[in-house]
């Protein structure tokens, strides 16, 4: 019922509000949040790798790891490869996040090249409530409470257990752990939480510090604009959205229905509506940065600083209509509230999107506002257009006071930037805006780190290139030196040193 309820308000409002052809492909928000949460591309497989070296399996886990009275289990979805495994070789585990995991990540890149020379067994595991590994029968609120990274992380230490009471071979084997963005917080905060389990751990791009208000996140994006691009390409991102919102405030929207190709007029009395616009508009921007290849954002700022165009509005405008192409740009928040309330796993919501907000909700915050000036993209998407979207897709109870709680507790566990966890290497790329909440410097001998000039995100995973930078290859030669100084059993004091002086 509640799904025919959600399918004709939907209707209702395309036919009653949009001006353009019913048949119009729509392009919201949940299409820019697939280019902002997903698996790192995945590294080209060299030549000579097995391509079915790769096998599918399952392992069965507990629904709740805390509750002993609850006995439910479902089956977690793992990926393995032994091609490379040499007897008395350790385990490499490489983390998934909020995404499907695929092969080629234990197929190829840094930890595949590090696994290669140690003879280890690979294996890259599916985070509960993604992918194909789904715990619960639907995704509907009173299910989701299962979704947690205590939970997660509880997933991957009974996991160890299980691959070495049932590979003889992985008994003693010590495991090292890896991990891109929030797998590489995952594996940062396993270390902590089962040190026993794990002899190591590298954590790339890992941001482990919770914060609702995470407005340093379009800082990072503006500075890279302005590092990469120039002064000119920042001014004109600056000045497109100071524009837009002068438009706004003089209700004189016309231009930006037309230029943005609108779904639906904007009513600028409808202010979450307005903050969606804009905030949509800033994370098409952050994905230029935070998925950033050489040349990416200086293409991006030759478009935006082209002289064919008559002023900064029309520059964006431009640029952002070739993400989304024939498609109209929806800026409704009724339409996102309808399509991340769908709790049915066929949904596409389920991809991913409804479970990630849910835990950014309920645990993490991380919500790229506009709270700083000392970024270009205006003013007007404040914390609360996030908080109102976790109030009316999840209920009342996952509010602003709810989310800083939850803030609070997360940090108080797991330490945040402060910790200092022995044996886990923390990397950042300096472009990518994920980085403030990463931890940037040393911590102790034992837990060091490095951040990568002019690297974007996850950027370190993939193997040595000779276009490396200097500290680029650094990074992924450390972090061998590292790994194999854990699994020597020692803690890394040597290697740090030699790379300090």
């Amino acid at each position: 019922m509640k799904k025919l309820i959600l399918f004709i308000a939907f209707w209702i409002l395309c036919c009653d509000a949009t001006p353009l052809q019913p048949k119009t492909p729509v392009f919201g928000s949940f299409e820019i949040f697939r280019s902002l949460h997903q698996e790192p591309p995945p590294p080209e497989i060299p030549q000579g790798v097995t391509a079915d070296a790769v096998g599918e399996y399952w392992v069965e886990q507990k629904l709740d790891h805390f509750d002993r009275k609850n006995n439910k289990t479902w089956f977690m979805r793992y990926l393995a490869n032994n091609e490379l495994f040499r007897e008395g070789g350790p385990i490499f585990i490489y983390v998934g996040g909020e995404w499907e995991i695929s092969p080629p990540w234990i197929q190829a890149g840094r930890f595949y090249d590090i696994a290669k020379e140690v003879g280890a067994f690979l294996v890259y595991t599916e985070h509960r409530y993604y992918g194909q590994s789904r715990p619960t029968e639907d995704t509907s609120v009173k299910n989701l409470k299962y979704l947690t990274v205590d939970q997660a992380l509880a997933d991957l230490a009974y996991f160890i257990d299980f691959l070495k009471a049932n590979i003889p071979q992985l008994r003693k084997s010590k495991v090292i752990l890896a991990g891109g963005s929030y797998a590489g917080t995952m594996a940062a905060w396993f270390r902590k939480e089962y040190p026993e389990k794990c002899a190591g751990a590298w954590a790339s791009s890992a941001p482990v510090e919770a914060k609702a208000d995470f407005f340093e996140y379009k800082e990072v994006v503006g500075q890279a604009f302005k590092q990469i691009g120039g002064e000119k390409c920042h001014l004109t991102l600056n000045e497109a959205f100071l524009g837009l919102e002068t438009l706004v405030k003089k209700n004189d929207v016309s231009r930006i229905e037309t230029d943005f190709r609108l779904c639906f007029p904007m009513d600028v009395t409808q202010k979450f509506d307005v903050y969606n616009f804009f905030s949509g508009l800033s994370n098409i921007m952050a994905a230029a940065v935070q998925n950033a290849r050489p040349g990416t954002i200086k293409g991006v700022c030759d478009i935006l600083t082209n002289p064919m165009h008559k002023d900064p509005i029309a520059a964006l405008a431009y640029y952002v209509r070739s993400i989304y192409g024939s498609s109209c740009l929806s800026h409704s928040m009724d339409n996102d509230v309808a399509f991340y309330s769908e709790s049915d796993w066929n949904a596409q919501a389920n991809q991913a999107y409804r479970q990630w907000i849910y835990q950014t909700c309920n645990e993490f915050g991380w919500y790229q506002t506009s709270g700083s000036k000392k970024q270009p993209f205006g003013s007007s998407f404040p914390l609360e257009v996030y908080t109102e979207l976790c109030e009316r897709i999840y209920g009342k109870e996952f509010n602003k006071k709810s989310l800083l709680e939850s803030v609070k507790d997360v940090n108080k566990n797991y330490k945040g930037v402060k910790a200092s966890t022995k044996n886990v290497y923390y990397t950042n790329g300096e472009l990518d805006p994920w980085m403030p909440m990463g931890i940037l410097k040393d911590r102790s001998k034992h837990a060091p780190a490095d951040v990568i000039p002019e690297a974007a995100h996850t950027m370190d995973l993939y193997s040595i290139a000779l276009s490396d930078s200097p500290e680029m290859m650094m990074v992924k030669l450390r972090v061998r030196f590292l790994i194999l100084e854990w699994l020597n059993g020692k803690s890394g004091e040597e290697e740090v040193e030699i790379f300090h002086q």
